[in-house]
């Protein structure tokens, strides 16, 4: 019998191993979500993880969870046997984003993280035809609170601090898949585009009708398509 192939999932910001619940991933595969919560630059969420993860894993980071894989596979490539980059970019902080993020934890320290998933940050979060989905806001809000106030300000220090991985993506030599909603606010398509021109080798998939939240808009989708890239790696770990 094959080993178990680890996968080595790292969720976004406010978020926690409750993003991946619903992606149905192939047998052989064992998925697991270190806590580096508290991290406030990649490369200390990096280390955290490789610290904790077996010796060789594949990995899947989600928006902020991208930019520590990058991160990841930049100081030990040899480890990662495959990489998926989901709602995520492979770019430094964008610009104008920093004085808002300044502005969110001073609304979330006074308002609380339920307001700040409710009132101002859904509608950035999901896909249109999601904004009254009111059983996956629940979801997401469950996960901001079990994170909690310290780590949202860590991680707002993560994203604010993470550096260009365009060189890093085009120097590994493993399978790379980049996945994204079609309607991602936060990530939109020329992001993708970007890393695609960096890494013209990687699966490529847009998600329609999605937002950023894809592993919980889109799940289906997106699982099929990790299983795909996957199933050649089961007994590699």
């Amino acid at each position: 019998m094959a080993a178990a192939l680890p996968l080595v999932l790292l969720p976004g910001t406010l978020c926690n191993a409750s993003l991946w619940q619903r992606l149905s991933l192939p047998p052989g595969v064992e998925a697991l979500t270190p806590d580096c919560r508290y991290a406030t630059s990649a490369a200390d969420a990096a280390r955290l993880v490789l610290a904790r993860a077996p010796q060789r894993f594949a990995l899947a980071g989600m928006s902020m969870g991208g930019a520590t894989a990058l991160e990841i596979v930049a100081q030990a490539p040899q480890r990662v046997l495959g990489l998926a980059l989901i709602s995520s970019h492979a770019g430094a902080d964008l610009p104008g984003r920093a004085a808002g993020r300044t502005e969110l934890l001073e609304q979330a320290r006074e308002h609380g993280l339920v307001w700040l998933i409710r009132d101002k940050l859904w509608s950035s979060y999901v896909h249109p035809s999601r904004l009254r989905d009111r059983a996956l806001q629940d979801l997401v809000v469950a996960m901001a609170l079990e994170q909690g106030l310290d780590a949202y300000a860590a991680q707002l220090q993560l994203l604010g601090r993470r550096t260009d991985h365009h060189a890093t993506l085009s120097a590994y030599k493993g399978p790379v898949l980049i996945a994204a909603g079609r309607d991602d606010a936060l990530c939109p398509p020329p992001l993708q585009t970007a890393m695609l021109a960096a890494c013209p080798q990687a699966e490529h998939l847009v998600l329609a009708q999605c937002g950023h939240l894809s592993p919980l808009e889109a799940p289906i989708a997106l699982g099929q398509a990790l299983g795909e890239g996957l199933g050649g790696l089961v007994g590699r770990g």
